[in-house]
């Protein structure tokens, strides 16, 4: 018998949560994708307990999770573009600019990275799974965002979360791979605000 979490209890961190949650975090983020399709080192993943505090004190840095008692079943966290030079550099290389991340006037993005989010994590337990959770969370984070735009990256493998974010009206900027990775970066772009309609 499926576990009913309709009723999670979503709530949202701007700047700053704390160590205890992060382990909780942690521990999701590891179930989620030291699993198939993904198949990422545990050790390396527990790594979110360090960059994970990092990125939520990025400009505009937001934690969004979904818990049922006690339990997290699903969390996203988001930032500006601004001040993060590593999504920068993959817009970069993925639009053909040389000095922002804006082409020229056939460019999806704006030139400013303050309007800009990027979805660096999206995940959600598999037992909770089909329930609406991933998308709630989403538009948790992408209510009142100032942001007009957001991007977020799927990994080639990841198939079914790439058809997902088609779905929800995302489109294909382009594919990253760095110098010193195997796995290709499916860097996905949508216009703010977002309706969580069907799908």
């Amino acid at each position: 018998m499926a576990n009913n979490f309709t009723s999670g209890v979503y709530e949202s961190f701007s700047g700053c949560a704390t160590p205890a949650l992060w382990r909780r975090v942690s521990e999701l983020f590891v179930q989620v994708f030291a699993a198939e399709p993904y198949g990422e080192d545990p050790e390396e993943l527990r790594q979110i307990e360090v960059w994970g505090p990092a990125q939520l004190a990025l400009a505009g840095g937001q934690l969004v999770t979904c818990s049922h008692q006690e339990q997290l079943l699903g969390f996203a966290l988001a930032h500006s573009l601004h001040g993060d030079q590593s999504w920068q550099k993959i817009l970069t290389a993925v639009l053909g600019a040389t000095d922002s991340v804006r082409t020229g006037d056939s460019s999806p993005l704006p030139a400013d990275p303050r309007e800009i989010l990027i979805l660096q994590e999206l995940a959600v337990a598999p037992a909770a799974r089909g329930q609406g959770i991933a998308k709630s969370a989403l538009a948790a984070v992408f209510a009142g965002r100032a942001e007009t735009h957001a991007v977020l990256g799927v990994y080639g493998q990841a198939a079914n979360a790439r058809q997902m974010y088609l779905r929800w009206g995302f489109t294909e900027l382009g594919t990253f791979q760095g110098q010193d990775s195997a796995v290709k970066l499916h860097v996905m772009h949508r216009q703010l605000p977002w309706t969580a309609g069907p799908g």
